[in-house]
């Protein structure tokens, strides 16, 4: 039997562990589910995580910005993690949290990053000195241009493939999380334990609530069979890459509310907040009515909160569509055909639109094949709920 990465018997005497990585609110959705299988596994030992900024950049004034990362809300929710990092947005700022870590004297660090492993292998070896430090590698290429990176991994006690060579094509990520999680911990995850979760706390939900009816939307949650009353519409994402046109968007309303299904229907635009002047603009240049704004300014839980209200969701994708399906939220993903593998988890509740071709971004899928894809979704629920 293969012995684990991290030794058993260390595992058993630490009394903390402290996980390395760069993390999106839709990577966290779906590790949260495996630190919390380690805590299960472990619960004497305190999960602390560093959550590395990769827009860290010397431009002081976009520091705030970044101190305010949503992520960050979530993260102190969580009741089984102990500590966050999350200073992590300059280089000094990397200095003082190091020094921080270092002076925690963790026994363990386990490094989860999969963009430039090398360096957070680096990472991961100054936060704990002295540590038993395992972490996440590359294969090895063989060129002159990563003989440095794989010098690096040296600093590693155990390292583990970030891929397994024999690991089946239509992969899920889910997949290779658990599969990092039982070379490192000997922790086998399977099935629906794989599930992601949220959690959301009873105030947001009251908040959301609140909400609607401030925006006189009377009725939702209603089942995506027949009508559905309020639809939420993500078009944003951080990559530009992956972001949805105002124009397709605005001509898929149009669309669907020329049937019987969206006649009545509430359109709920979830908006960064720097764009809400412009969307309102746009919406009233537009003639378009029943359309409401919203915008997570106060807390991440608004955003979870009002998804899992709506009858639909049709989002690009980003963390949006994976809470959606989590939440049980019918979800229409609008999806490159670069990373299949960060498809929702739960297919029941789900219907992903791919782009063409790999080359093609977001908005190079057409409104009128969301059109069909939403109504296919609509049909198949239906026929479901009449057997």
């Amino acid at each position: 039997m293969k012995q684990q990465l991290v030794p058993a018997e260390l595992l058993e005497k630490a009394d903390k562990i402290l996980f390395v990585t760069h993390l999106a609110i839709g990577d966290f959705l779906y590790w949260q589910t495996y630190f919390k299988a380690f805590h299960d596994q472990y619960p004497h030992i305190k999960i602390h995580v560093w959550v590395d900024e990769l827009r860290r950049t010397w431009k002081w004034w976009k520091w705030d910005g970044l101190k305010r990362y949503s992520l960050f809300d979530w993260l102190s929710e969580c009741p089984f993690i102990e500590k966050v990092y999350n200073e992590t947005y300059s280089l000094p700022a990397v200095l003082r949290s190091i020094k921080t870590a270092r002076g925690e004297k963790y026994p363990v660090v386990v490094s989860l990053a999969t963009l430039r492993a090398h360096r957070y292998a680096v990472l991961a070896r100054l936060a704990g000195a002295k540590a038993f430090v395992a972490g996440l590698v590359t294969r090895q290429k063989w060129s002159w241009f990563d003989v440095i990176p794989q010098a690096l991994y040296h600093v590693l006690n155990a390292r583990c493939s970030q891929k397994p060579q024999d690991m089946e094509q239509g992969y899920h990520i889910t997949d290779l999380y658990a599969h990092w999680f039982k070379e490192f911990f000997g922790i086998n995850i399977n099935g629906e334990e794989r599930r992601p979760f949220m959690n959301i706390p009873r105030d947001w939900r009251t908040n959301a609530k609140l909400a609607l009816l401030k925006w006189g939307v009377t009725s939702a949650a209603n089942g995506i069979a027949h009508k559905p009353r309020t639809v939420f519409v993500n078009i944003f994402a951080k990559d530009k890459k992956r972001c949805w046109t105002l124009d397709a968007a605005l001509q898929l309303i149009a669309m669907l509310r020329s049937q019987d299904h969206f006649s009545q229907a509430y359109f709920i635009f979830n908006v960064m907040p720097g764009e809400l002047h412009a969307m309102r603009q746009a919406l009233a240049d537009n003639g378009v009515g029943n359309v409401i704004l919203f915008s997570a300014n106060e807390h991440f839980f608004q955003l979870p909160a009002i998804i899992e209200l709506c009858d639909l969701v049709i989002s690009v994708e980003t963390a949006v569509m994976h809470i959606a399906a989590a939440l049980k939220v019918p979800v229409v993903a609008l999806m490159r055909s670069k990373n299949p593998e960060w498809v929702p988890w739960d297919k029941e509740c789900s219907r992903v639109l791919m782009a063409a071709k790999r080359t093609h971004w977001v908005r190079d899928i057409p409104p009128t094949q969301v059109m069909y894809c939403v109504n296919e979704f609509l049909h198949e629920a239906e026929r479901r709920e009449q057997v």
